[in-house]
Protein backbone atom coordinates (compact mmCIF):
# COMPACT_ATOMS: atom_id res chain seq x y z
CA UNK A 1 0.00 0.00 0.00
CA UNK A 2 0.81 3.74 -0.70
CA UNK A 3 2.01 5.79 2.27
CA UNK A 4 -0.65 6.96 4.50
CA UNK A 5 -2.94 4.27 2.96
CA UNK A 6 -3.08 1.29 5.39
CA UNK A 7 -4.31 -2.11 5.00
CA UNK A 8 -5.47 -5.00 6.88
CA UNK A 9 -7.38 -8.53 6.32
CA UNK A 10 -9.77 -9.21 9.23
CA UNK A 11 -12.06 -11.63 9.41
CA UNK A 12 -11.45 -12.36 5.75
CA UNK A 13 -12.48 -8.26 4.51
CA UNK A 14 -9.83 -5.91 3.46
CA UNK A 15 -9.95 -2.95 6.08
CA UNK A 16 -8.36 -0.01 4.22
CA UNK A 17 -7.51 3.12 6.06
CA UNK A 18 -7.73 6.12 4.27
CA UNK A 19 -5.71 8.95 5.34
CA UNK A 20 -6.74 12.44 6.75
CA UNK A 21 -6.10 13.97 3.32
CA UNK A 22 -7.10 13.12 0.35
CA UNK A 23 -6.36 15.96 -2.08
CA UNK A 24 -4.38 15.43 -4.84
CA UNK A 25 -3.72 11.49 -4.14
CA UNK A 26 -7.03 10.04 -4.89
CA UNK A 27 -5.48 8.33 -7.67
CA UNK A 28 -2.74 6.79 -6.08
CA UNK A 29 -5.63 6.34 -3.66
CA UNK A 30 -7.55 4.23 -5.84
CA UNK A 31 -4.29 2.16 -7.42
CA UNK A 32 -3.35 1.56 -4.22
CA UNK A 33 -6.73 -0.17 -2.93
CA UNK A 34 -7.53 -1.78 -5.82
CA UNK A 35 -4.08 -3.21 -6.12
CA UNK A 36 -4.75 -4.75 -2.46
CA UNK A 37 -8.00 -6.13 -3.19
CA UNK A 38 -6.60 -7.61 -6.78
CA UNK A 39 -3.68 -9.19 -4.71
CA UNK A 40 -5.59 -10.52 -1.91
CA UNK A 41 -8.93 -12.26 -3.47
CA UNK A 42 -10.60 -10.60 -1.02
CA UNK A 43 -15.05 -10.51 -1.54
CA UNK A 44 -15.09 -7.65 0.85
CA UNK A 45 -13.45 -4.39 1.03
CA UNK A 46 -14.22 -1.82 4.09
CA UNK A 47 -12.73 1.46 3.42
CA UNK A 48 -12.45 3.25 6.87
CA UNK A 49 -12.95 6.81 6.26
CA UNK A 50 -12.76 8.33 9.82
CA UNK A 51 -9.25 9.92 9.68
CA UNK A 52 -11.06 12.01 6.67
CA UNK A 53 -12.00 15.25 8.03
CA UNK A 54 -13.13 16.99 4.88
CA UNK A 55 -13.89 15.96 1.74
CA UNK A 56 -15.34 17.86 -1.20
CA UNK A 57 -17.29 16.91 -4.30
CA UNK A 58 -15.05 16.08 -6.70
CA UNK A 59 -12.97 14.00 -4.29
CA UNK A 60 -16.48 12.44 -3.20
CA UNK A 61 -16.80 11.73 -6.85
CA UNK A 62 -13.52 9.79 -6.88
CA UNK A 63 -13.97 7.54 -3.87
CA UNK A 64 -17.75 6.63 -5.64
CA UNK A 65 -15.42 6.20 -8.83
CA UNK A 66 -13.11 3.75 -6.70
CA UNK A 67 -16.51 2.14 -5.35
CA UNK A 68 -17.40 1.78 -8.93
CA UNK A 69 -13.90 -0.31 -10.04
CA UNK A 70 -13.81 -2.48 -6.62
CA UNK A 71 -17.35 -3.86 -7.15
CA UNK A 72 -16.27 -4.67 -11.51
CA UNK A 73 -13.35 -6.52 -9.55
CA UNK A 74 -16.05 -8.51 -8.00
CA UNK A 75 -15.63 -7.07 -4.33
CA UNK A 76 -18.21 -5.60 -2.22
CA UNK A 77 -17.29 -2.13 -0.84
CA UNK A 78 -18.48 -1.20 2.22
CA UNK A 79 -17.47 2.49 3.71
CA UNK A 80 -17.13 3.40 7.55
CA UNK A 81 -16.36 6.16 9.36
CA UNK A 82 -18.33 8.73 7.32
CA UNK A 83 -18.21 12.28 9.74
CA UNK A 84 -21.65 14.40 10.39
CA UNK A 85 -20.20 17.14 8.75
CA UNK A 86 -19.17 15.14 5.56
CA UNK A 87 -22.71 13.72 5.42
CA UNK A 88 -24.12 16.91 5.54
CA UNK A 89 -21.79 18.33 2.96
CA UNK A 90 -22.61 15.38 0.49
CA UNK A 91 -26.38 16.12 0.81
CA UNK A 92 -26.60 19.76 0.83
CA UNK A 93 -24.68 19.28 -2.50
CA UNK A 94 -27.21 16.56 -3.68
CA UNK A 95 -24.22 14.73 -4.22
CA UNK A 96 -25.23 11.24 -5.96
CA UNK A 97 -25.15 8.85 -2.85
CA UNK A 98 -27.60 6.19 -4.24
CA UNK A 99 -26.63 2.07 -4.02
CA UNK A 100 -23.68 3.05 -1.70
CA UNK A 101 -23.35 0.70 1.35
CA UNK A 102 -22.72 2.87 4.23
CA UNK A 103 -22.00 1.44 8.42
CA UNK A 104 -21.54 3.55 11.14
CA UNK A 105 -17.99 2.31 12.28
CA UNK A 106 -16.03 -0.48 11.71
CA UNK A 107 -17.21 -3.72 13.68
CA UNK A 108 -20.97 -2.96 12.00
CA UNK A 109 -19.36 -3.34 8.76
CA UNK A 110 -17.66 -6.61 9.35
CA UNK A 111 -20.73 -7.83 11.32
CA UNK A 112 -23.08 -6.83 7.88
CA UNK A 113 -20.17 -8.64 5.78
CA UNK A 114 -19.66 -11.58 7.64
CA UNK A 115 -23.11 -12.07 8.14
CA UNK A 116 -23.38 -11.88 11.86
CA UNK A 117 -26.55 -9.87 11.83
CA UNK A 118 -27.22 -10.89 15.77
CA UNK A 119 -24.57 -8.75 16.78
CA UNK A 120 -25.82 -6.05 15.01
CA UNK A 121 -29.22 -6.19 16.70
CA UNK A 122 -27.81 -6.80 20.43
CA UNK A 123 -26.05 -3.30 19.98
Amino acid sequence: MQQGVTSTLVRGCLVVTLPQELADRLAEIQTAVLDAVRETGVRVAVIEMSAVKVLDCEEFVGIRAMVDMLRLLGARPILVGLSAGIVGYLVSNDADTRGLEVERDLQDALDRATGDHKALVTR
